[in-house]
């Protein structure tokens, strides 16, 4: 299943060490995301459904954030390109959640949903603006992929 689930985390606990799993680690941050962005979902920000009824958005929401909690090879490829990637102070709006997310699956060559970038951007702690279903995230321009090389 590639390096992204191989990988483990070694945590420090007192003079315990304890392992953590790509999985694990990727439940912690979404869990963290979850608490600082309600809407969070799989489609990202948000759903809108278009019919406007409350009952059906409702229950497409939940529908989406149990997809998106299910989605752990998505979050987990997120998660290793967002971690080596250098922040700004301030919000660069040249790159999108959307625009950031087909970036991670051309390195990657699978598909990730908007709202697994979202997700493991949030609970990275990046700085973000949610933009409708989209979030602007504090990320260099010098974009690099999983192994440190520049992305083109």
């Amino acid at each position: 299943m590639g390096r992204a689930l191989l990988r483990v985390h070694i945590a420090r606990c007192g003079n315990n060490r304890e392992m953590i799993s790509a999985k694990d680690e990727c439940l912690m941050l979404l869990e963290k995301a979850f608490s600082m962005e309600p809407r969070l979902c799989y489609e990202g920000i948000g759903v809108d459904d278009g019919t406007g009824n409350r009952a059906f958005r409702g229950r497409k929401f939940i529908e989406s954030q149990d997809r998106l909690e299910s989605e752990f090879e998505q979050l987990i490829a997120c998660e290793e390109w967002l971690v080596p990637q250098h922040r700004k102070r301030a919000i660069n709006k040249k790159f999108s959640s959307y625009k950031l997310k087909h970036i991670v699956e051309h390195t990657k060559n699978k598909h990730v949903s908007n709202g697994a970038l979202c997700a493991m951007a949030i609970g990275l702690e990046f700085k973000y603006e949610v933009d409708g279903p989209n979030i602007y995230i504090n990320i260099s321009n010098d974009l690099y992929d999983y192994d440190g090389t520049p992305t083109a």
